[in-house]
C-alpha cells in the first residue's frame, strides 16, 4: 500500500503540472511560453532522444492494470483532482512535452479501467485558499482528492476541513502507509491527516547541489564528486575540501554559495536526517532532541558562514556561480533553468560520516495528499490511488526527460536528479509552521537564530515553549 501512495503522488504531480487542454485546467496565470535561455557559451551535452520512453511505460501500465481488479463500480462518474502548485518551470507549460503525451495516455487508461471520467485542475496557492474556504463554508464539494503544499496542511486541519485518513479508511490502511522516518507520514495524536510519497515531485520544494563543471573538469574533481557519491563518502566536509584541488588555477574561488544563509542552514539540516519535531500516532508533537550531533551541526554552520572564502550568499549568487566565482551552489530544482553556465547537479551531501543515507531537503512547498470533508465520494479514493499507481510508469521517465530537455546540462545530471527524488525527506515542522507561528519559532527559525546569533537553540525553543505545547495539545488532543 505504501507503494500505491508513493507512486500515485508521482503521477499526480506530473498530471497537475501540465496544461493539456483535455485534462488540465491551469489556473496559475502562466503564459505557456518557454523561458528565454540565460545560458552562456557552455556546451550542453544532451542524451539521445528516447523515442521508446512512452511505449515502454504504456506497456508496463497496461500489464499492471490488467492484473488489477477495482473494488468499486465507478459507474461512469466524474472525478476531479486539484493540485495546488505555484511552481513555474517552462517545461510544464509546453503542450508538446513528453509529459503531456504521457499524461493523456495515462488518463485514457485509467478512465477505461475504472469506467469513469477524470479531470485535473491545477491552481495557485492563493486561489486555492480562497476557493476551498468558500466551498467548505457552503458545504459544496471542491474535489475528490487534493494535493497541497506542506504549509497548507496545518491550516486545513486547524479549520476542520480535512479528514483523518485512518478514521476514513481504517487503521490497517494507515499502518501500511506509515513510515517512522516521516518520509510518507504527517500524523500526530490519534490522527493521520496527510500522506506524501518518497518520490512525489515538486521541483520548487527539493534541493540539490550544483557544481561548476568547467572549473571541476579543469581541476580534475568531477569524477571525484561522482565517485564519492556512489561510494557513500559524499559528505559536507568532503565537499568543502574540494576547493583545495582548485587552488592552483582558481585560488580565489569561493567554495559554496546560496540565495541566503537560511537556505544553507535548512537544506543541510534536512540533508542530515535530523528532524525538528517528533511525531507519532499516540503522541502530541514535541520539539526533537537531536543531542550532541545537533550541537556539532550548529557549530559547523557558524564556522562556514563566518568564512567568506568558503561561503557567499545573495539573491544573485547563482550569477557568481555561473561566472566561475563559486564552485558549488545550493538551490532547488525549479531554478535549474535560470542557472547559467556549464553545471552538473548532485544530491545534497551527508552532514557527516556517521550518516548512513543521503537525504534530500524538502521545504514547505513539498506536496501532501489529503481528503476534504466536502468530498462525497471518499469510498472511491483507494481505487483511484491504485489505478494511478499501476500507470505511473508512463509519467516518471517522461517528467525526468522533460526536465533534462528544458534545464539540465548533461545526461549525468539526468540520473542524479533521479537520486535526488529517491532521497526526499519531509519534516513535520513545515506542515504547521505556516499556520502556527509557534511551530516555526520553536523549530527552523530557532535553528537559524542559533546559528546566526550568540544564543543557543535551547534559548529560542524555551522562549516559544509556552506557545508551542498548548497549540499542539489543542490540535492533537489524546483520548
Amino acid at each position: 500500500m505504501k507503494k500505491i501512495i508513493i507512486l500515485f503522488l508521482v503521477a499526480l504531480m506530473c498530471l497537475g503540472t501540465l496544461t493539456s487542454c483535455f485534462i488540465v485546467i491551469n489556473e496559475t496565470g502562466s503564459t505557456g511560453q518557454k523561458p528565454e535561455s540565460t545560458e552562456t557559451e557552455a556546451k550542453i551535452e544532451k542524451i539521445p532522444a528516447q523515442t521508446d520512453v512512452l511505449d515502454v511505460g504504456k506497456a508496463s501500465a497496461e500489464q499492471s492494470l490488467g492484473e488489477y481488479t477495482p473494488s468499486k463500480d465507478f459507474g461512469n462518474q466524474i472525478f476531479t483532482i486539484v493540485i495546488v502548485d505555484d511552481t513555474k518551470i517552462g517545461m510544464f507549460l509546453n503542450e508538446e512535452s513528453t509529459y503531456s503525451r504521457a499524461v493523456e495516455m495515462q488518463r485514457q487508461l485509467i478512465m477505461s479501467k475504472l469506467n469513469c471520467k477524470l479531470y485535473i485542475r491545477r491552481v495557485s496557492y492563493d486561489d486555492f485558499l480562497a476557493d476551498v474556504g468558500v466551498a467548505h463554508n457552503s458545504g459544496t464539494k471542491y474535489a475528490d482528492l487534493i494535493l497541497v503544499p506542506q504549509k497548507c496542511l496545518g491550516y486545513l486541519h486547524g479549520q476542520g476541513m480535512i479528514y483523518k485518513l485512518n478514521e476514513l479508511y481504517g487503521d490497517s490502511f494507515v499502518e501500511e502507509c506509515y513510515d517512522n522516518e516521516s518520509k510518507v507520514q504527517f500524523s500526530a495524536g490519534d490522527g493521520v491527516y496527510g500522506i506524501v510519497g518518497d518520490s512525489a515531485i515538486t521541483p520548487g520544494a527539493y534541493f540539490g547541489v550544483y557544481f561548476n563543471k568547467d572549473v571541476a573538469n579543469e581541476c580534475g574533481i568531477t569524477e571525484l564528486i561522482y565517485n564519492s557519491l556512489e561510494n557513500g563518502t559524499w559528505t559536507f566536509d568532503y565537499m568543502l575540501s574540494l576547493k583545495d584541488a582548485c587552488k592552483e588555477k582558481y585560488g580565489d574561488i569561493i567554495t559554496l554559495g546560496a540565495y541566503s544563509r537560511e537556505v544553507l542552514i535548512e537544506s543541510m539540516f534536512g540533508a542530515s536526517g535530523m528532524k525538528y519535531v517528533n511525531t507519532g500516532l499516540t503522541v502530541v508533537p514535541t520539539v526533537a532532541d537531536n543531542g550532541e550531533r545537533f550541537d556539532g551541526f550548529v557549530k559547523k554552520m557558524k564556522e562556514v558562514i563566518a568564512d567568506p572564502s568558503r561561503f557567499t550568499y545573495s539573491v544573485n549568487a547563482y550569477e557568481d556561480f555561473g561566472d566561475g566565482k563559486v564552485l558549488f551552489y545550493i538551490d532547488n530544482l525549479a531554478n535549474a533553468s535560470k542557472i547559467r553556465g556549464n553545471y552538473g547537479i548532485v544530491p545534497m551531501p551527508k552532514y557527516d560520516e556517521q550518516q548512513e543515507k543521503y537525504y534530500t531537503y524538502a521545504n514547505e512547498n513539498a506536496q501532501v495528499f489529503a481528503v476534504l470533508k466536502t468530498n462525497t465520494n471518499t469510498e472511491y479514493v483507494p481505487d483511484l490511488l491504485r489505478a494511478f499507481n499501476e500507470t505511473s510508469a508512463l509519467v516518471y521517465d517522461a517528467w525526468s526527460r522533460d526536465l533534462l530537455d528544458y534545464a539540465l546540462r548533461d545526461s549525468k545530471s539526468y540520473h542524479m536528479v533521479r537520486k535526488i527524488f529517491d532521497s526526499i525527506s519531509y519534516d513535520f515542522a513545515y506542515v504547521y509552521g505556516d499556520a502556527y507561528n509557534s511551530v516555526a519559532e520553536s523549530t527552523y527559525r530557532a535553528l537559524n537564530q542559533a546559528v546566526l546569533t550568540d544564543k543557543t537553540f535551547k534559548v529560542y525553543v524555551e522562549r516559544q515553549d509556552k506557545l508551542f505545547k498548548p497549540d499542539m495539545e489543542k490540535l492533537f488532543p489524546l483520548g
